[in-house]
């Protein structure tokens, strides 16, 4: 095949030829085309071919692996490729692609195409179809090499947007700035000179900046840029430069080279800094120069890093304030002194003396123009980091090194603490059971984080995360709903969030909170998703928990006893309310809930007034109205905390007002909750109503009891005085018959007067004991703490003078001290002490015994008892007569005897009286006994 086509059919006729010559003939074209064919596949470049049709006939390995897929042989068309762009970035039909266009025009088309691969890569590659034909000039195909460009074109991308970034930093400096070609051609100019200049680039390209300096200072400039190029050294010079008005400036102009890597200049670049106001009266150039080096002085002393020069042998000649404030050294301490035997720290400074050397041998410096980080030293010897930049000047034709050192504490503390920041965010995720994962949509490939793994309880090792594998975890009842959310989000380019199950390898179910955001290039196409999955699981469960609680309370807050609402505290509004509250108001809760109780008019306008009034001044505080209202939520809780802390609102009464208007008193009390981390106030609101008019019943009727004990009081005084002196008198007068007249009365006589003095003696026993019991009812007396033997040795001392002791057997052991009512106690002693006398055994002597404990409350089975209190356990134990079990309850009422008058004396109230003594020390007092065996005795009274 060739390229050209063929010539005249003339020129192809050629002789017959022999058989013989035939088969050699046929030969060496299949030696040509094995050679062909060898050469083809053998070549590094793609190279393909097709017929005339178009369908490919033959390629290369070099074809095949830029394609990504090897074409069918004969069926596929013009190109092998997946799919065809142009260089915008829009689809190319395949019938327009290069081969397509060379085989239908019949001639070479060669343009910039992007293709992409099965895997969704794409390169970018230049096409050269050449169509062939046969010795008749038949088009009989093509043959296309593809050039792979796909470097080139990220190189030159980068290097446009490091252009376009270069161009629009130095469009906005204020210096005016150029670059220039190594042979000093200058082909560039930055915005801010032709803003000066009024020029525009085609006057200033190459050597057009000429026509701009003064005539007096041009050949100086042109003389200096000449040996600036021929040496390769920087250049400085100060001239005046023309602006657009037509006046001239004078500029500071400083020339660098730049480098390649093999050390040649590629490039010049100049910048122009506008120093006319310090030139301006200045008519030398030395006084001009010596200014502008004072300036620059200046600045370097309000420079924000440090400014240190050195000269070729490493001795210090300046030294700015900042280098003082950070290294601690003065100027005057260190001006003239090596520099590593001040900053440098020792492991440097053979480096540095060795770099400094390489640098006067060779002009070259691995640090020179680059900033690098390393340690500096303190006047105090402590090393701080710190960045360096270097930069090498000549001056008066000598070597001048200008240091500019920053210190980087700060920042070297900022990226620690962003270090651990993130350290921590990792560590935050994983508490927070967050993984996150990444979606390259084109290669259907997906990166998910440890923590995801974690969460989906996978190996990384054995689990390789696609799309497809990422739904099979999903639970099988939400896998069509995530893909559909995922297909939702991909067409709409919008972000999703969606709670959901996935199936862990060994069955398991978790709930995750999964989100997803998608990220598209400038033409709009998606390029990948990314999103996290948090583990909730636990979170639901605990959720689940927390509605199970709160419908419990709103159950147990609903069959309260008790009218009660729940009220926000940010707003006051009434949250719910239980049906009680509902009755007692007369609202529906329809009514209630969303409004607060001065919306609802649940209190007067007066009567608010009073309670806020009452409290603050409870309080000790001062607010009006409005400042109330304009509380915050922390301080309207504080302020209800102090409320129920110092008890302002017990026992309160509040005048609320039913929806019928009706007014009704009010006893109000409150908590503070929290549900679902929002804080309310739960009032329970006490209709008093009833227990007011039953205080008024109550108080009417002490009134009475009043009147009555006053009345009793002086039935009492009748009793004690009136009654016992005529009671007295017969006992006086029947004593003295007795006495003088007993022999002049007979028998009968004597009868009658031995009855009626026994019967005055019971008479005046029986008022005693009434005054007795009378007394012990009123609980009259003083609680004093009291030593219980103290009252048992002077109830012994009464007895002492009588008979009834004698012979008596009386053990009492430590009883302790006790808060009683002392003459009480007495009495009860006393009468104990005549009972078991009373009620011995004849022939026998009384024997009595007193003991005491101390018990708890919740050990005791008896009503009335406080669990926790304790108690004082007094046994009071004889050997007497005893009685029948039937009647240990009988004996201590009043009046009650179990023995006729006859047999035993006595009014039946003594033990009556015991037991009101026992009562009034709000105990309790049992007795058991059994016949001839004796009687205990068992008194509890509270022990504190």
């Amino acid at each position: 095949m060739r390229s050209n086509p063929p010539k005249s059919n003339k020129e192809s006729i050629k002789e017959p030829t022999t058989a013989s010559s035939l088969a050699l003939l046929n030969e060496e074209i299949k030696n040509s085309e094995a050679r062909y064919r060898e050469l083809l596949f053998g070549l590094p470049i793609a190279v393909y071919t097709c017929n005339a049709e178009g369908y490919i006939q033959l390629y290369n390995e070099a074809a095949a692996e830029l394609w990504g897929t090897k074409p069918l042989i004969g069926k596929d068309l013009w190109c092998g490729s997946w799919k065809i762009y142009r260089q915008d970035g829009t689809p190319l039909p395949l019938e327009e692609c290069p081969m397509a266009l060379a085989l239908k025009e019949k001639r070479p088309v060669s343009f910039e195409i992007l293709i992409e691969r099965p895997d969704g890569s794409r390169r970018h590659i230049i096409p050269n179809p050449q169509p062939t034909f046969d010795a008749n000039g038949n088009l009989s195909g093509a043959i296309n090499t593809l050039i792979d460009i796909t470097l080139q074109v990220e190189a030159r991308n980068k290097i446009e947007e490091s252009e376009t970034q270069f161009s629009t930093l130095a469009n906005n400096i204020q210096n005016l700035a150029w670059m220039a070609n190594a042979d000093g051609w200058v082909f560039w100019y930055n915005q801010r000179w032709y803003e000066f200049t009024g020029t525009t680039k085609e006057e200033m390209e190459g050597w057009g900046w000429q026509s701009l300096i003064h005539p007096n200072y041009l050949s100086m400039v042109q003389k200096g840029w000449k040996e600036a190029l021929d040496t390769g050294e920087p250049f400085g010079v100060t001239f005046p430069l023309k602006g657009a008005d037509g006046k001239f400036r004078s500029f500071i102009t400083r020339v660098l080279p730049i480098y390649d890597s093999e050390q040649n200049i590629i490039r010049w670049v100049g910048t122009q800094t506008d120093i006319h106001e310090h030139l301006v009266h200045s008519s030398f150039l030395e006084s001009n120069l010596k200014e502008v080096y004072e300036e620059m002085q200046a600045i370097l002393q309000f420079a924000p890093d440090a400014v240190i020069s050195i000269d070729k042998n490493g001795i210090i000649l300046s030294w700015n304030p900042e280098a003082e404030k950070i290294f601690g050294w003065k100027k005057d301490e260190v001006v003239g002194r090596l520099l590593t035997e001040t900053i440098i720290p020792e492991r440097y400074a053979q480096r540095h003396t060795k770099g400094m050397e390489h640098f006067l041998k060779t002009g070259e410096g691995p640090v020179i123009n680059k900033p690098v980080e390393m340690f500096a030293v303190t006047k105090d010897g402590i090393e701080i980091p710190v960045e360096l930049k270097i930069s090498a000047t000549k001056i008066n034709n000598s070597h001048i090194f200008i240091g500019f050192l920053r210190d980087i504490s700060l920042r070297k503390q900022a990226q620690e603490t962003i270090n651990k920041k993130t350290s921590q965010l990792i560590e935050a995720q994983e508490l927070a059971h967050i993984g996150s994962w990444e979606w390259d949509v084109r290669s259907n490939k997906i990166e998910w984080s440890d923590e995801l793994y974690r969460i989906y309880e996978l190996d990384p090792e054995e689990f390789e995360p696609n799309y497809e594998s990422f739904l099979s975890y999903i639970h099988v009842d939400d896998r069509e709903l995530m893909n559909a959310t995922v297909q939702q989000a991909y067409k709409d380019h919008q972000s999703y969030t969606l709670i959901h199950r996935i199936t862990c390898p060994d069955g398991k179910i978790k709930s995750l909170k999964g989100t997803g955001k998608v990220f598209t290039n400038k033409q709009g196409e998606i390029v990948r998703m990314s999103g996290t999955g948090q583990d909730i699981t636990e979170q639901q469960k605990h959720e689940a928990e927390l509605r199970a609680s709160e419908e419990r309370f709103y159950k147990i807050f609903d069959s309260n006893p008790v009218p009660m609402a729940l009220s926000e505290i940010e707003t006051n509004k009434i949250k719910y309310v239980n049906s009680l509250f509902c009755s007692t108001f007369g609202y529906t809760k329809e009514e209630v809930i969303g409004k607060t109780s001065e919306e609802l008019e649940l209190i007067g306008p007066q009567e608010y007034e009073r309670v806020i009034a009452y409290i603050f001044g409870y309080l000790q505080e001062k607010r009006s109205l409005d400042e109330i209202k304009a509380m915050s939520i922390d301080e309207t809780e504080q302020l209800l905390m102090r409320l129920k802390q110092t008890g302002a609102l017990k026992d309160f009464e509040v005048q609320y007002t039913r929806k019928s208007g009706e007014v009704f008193p009010v006893m109000i009390s409150f908590e503070i909750i929290k549900l679902n981390s929002e804080r309310y106030t739960v009032t329970s609101y006490q209709d008093i109503s009833e227990r007011k008019r039953a205080n008024e019943l109550l108080k009417n009727q002490n009134k009475q009891l009043e009147k009555m004990n006053k009345e009793l009081q002086s039935f009492t005084y009748i009793t004690s005085h009136d009654l016992q002196e005529p009671l007295r008198k017969i006992q006086t007068f029947a004593g003295q018959v007795l006495d003088t007249e007993l022999a002049n009365l007979s028998e009968k006589g004597k009868n009658y007067f031995l009855r009626i003095h026994n019967a005055a003696d019971r008479m005046q026993t029986l008022i005693q004991d009434l005054l007795a019991l009378s007394y012990a009812n009123t609980n009259k007396g003083k609680f004093e703490f009291t030593k219980l033997n103290d009252i048992v040795e002077s109830v012994k001392a009464e007895f002492a003078e009588t008979d009834v002791i004698e012979g008596a057997i009386i053990e009492v052991q430590e009883l302790g001290q006790v808060n009683i009512i002392p003459f009480q106690f007495q009495q009860l002693f006393l009468n104990l002490f005549s009972n078991s006398f009373k009620f011995s055994k004849s022939g026998h002597p009384a024997r009595i015994q007193i003991r005491s404990e101390i018990v708890k409350g919740n050990t005791l089975n008896q009503d009335g008892i406080r669990p926790g209190q304790t108690y004082l356990h007094i046994s009071f134990k004889d050997n007497g007569i005893g009685f029948k079990e039937e009647f240990s309850e009988k004996i201590f009422e009043v009046f009650q005897r179990l023995h006729g008058r006859d047999q035993y004396p006595g009014t039946g109230i003594g033990l009556a009286i015991v037991k009101k003594i026992v009562e009034n020390h709000n105990g309790f007092i049992s007795a058991t006994s059994e016949l001839d065996k004796g009687t205990t005795f068992d008194i509890y009274i509270p022990a504190t």
